[in-house]
């Protein structure tokens, strides 16, 4: 019996090397497991009324508005290949807020956290803009907890494998790379009424 989506036995809170493939809030969350354990919407919500009246929301508005403006036709998806993201700082007022949430400097030190992602980006369009500032506090940092590889599973006959668009690939069955595979690619989208 697997746990259910949003029970904290299926979070990875305790795995030290953990994958995550699919860049939308669910994927999100569960790269941020193994750093806030189940302190994860308490620390997205800590940080974003730290940043209710920082010029840094101002930014993330603006940044969100330009790639609405770029959505590729079809999909939930932008052109914009989203470097704010990339490079943003959250300010150290803001992240005094957070602090107390996270795992300890030692447990973190040994967690590795990848993030498999298909989208332009991997802050994914689609993805809360709070849960994609957390994880570039910790992909950014200098001690990097979260790795994020743009490329997509595939079963190449009874293989299993995340390949990667620079042509490495990770052998998903046992013995894994990782502790934990997780696999957030949403719901199937319901049938249309007509």
């Amino acid at each position: 019996k697997s746990a259910g989506y949003w029970s904290p036995d299926g979070l990875p809170i305790n795995d030290n090397n953990v994958m995550v493939s699919g860049s939308g809030d669910g994927g999100l969350i569960d790269i941020l497991a193994p750093i806030f354990g189940v302190h994860v919407t308490r620390a997205a919500h800590r940080l974003a009324v730290a940043l209710a009246d920082s010029p840094l929301r101002q930014d993330i508005l603006e940044t969100e508005k330009k790639r609405a403006e770029r959505l590729i036709p079809g999909t939930r998806d932008s052109e914009d290949d989203c470097v704010f993201y990339t490079k943003v700082a959250v300010p150290p007022g803001a992240v005094r807020e957070i602090e107390g949430l996270r795992a300890a400097d030692d447990v973190l030190a040994a967690r590795k956290v990848t993030l498999l992602h298909s989208s332009t980006s991997p802050y994914s369009f689609t993805a809360a803009p709070i849960n994609k500032l957390l994880m570039a506090h910790f992909s950014n940092a200098p001690r990097q907890i979260v790795k994020t590889i743009k490329g997509s599973l595939q079963t190449n006959g009874a293989k299993n494998e995340a390949v990667c668009d620079d042509g490495t690939s990770y052998s998903l069955d046992p013995p894994c790379a990782f502790e934990k595979v997780l696999l957030r690619h949403g719901a199937h989208p319901g049938i249309a009424a007509v």
